[in-house]
């Protein structure tokens, strides 16, 4: 199992057994839907307030047109672009996790970014190639 493909809100904590579910529905979802990437995102629900634990929610990597439109949008507005970037992402799970301002904006938005991170990579300048 990859253990960068499930992001946890670290005030939340789950059991074993719910990460190993997790990790099978993402596995699940990366057949069913033939992605490369899924990742699951799990934040911290208020539960004085009514809301359940935790909330997990299956996000895919961007393709390039989700991207580029991302990149435009966060110039002007970081939220909306946030915003428009998960519910064009969201497979399956938590739904409030993108349609909840406040579930949204205090939870997942934090948590997001790592669908966009780049991967691991090195620049080498020209210069320094073959010396």
């Amino acid at each position: 199992m990859n253990q960068d493909e499930i992001i946890i809100d670290e005030k939340v904590a789950i059991s074993d057994k719910m990460r190993e579910q997790i990790f099978l529905k993402i596995r699940a979802l990366k057949e069913e839907r033939l992605l490369k990437k899924v990742f699951a995102i799990v934040v911290g629900g208020d539960v004085a307030d009514g809301e359940k634990p935790y909330y997990v929610g299956y996000f895919r990597r961007p393709d390039m047109h989700v991207f580029s439109t991302y990149l435009s949008m966060v110039q002007k507005d970081l939220v909306m672009a946030s915003s428009n970037l998960a519910k064009l992402c969201f497979l399956e799970g938590d739904r409030e996790m993108v349609d909840d301002e406040d579930l949204f904006c205090y939870g997942t938005l934090s948590r997001l970014t790592a669908i966009i991170e780049s991967r691991n990579t090195e620049l080498l300048k020209l210069s320094s190639v073959g010396r």
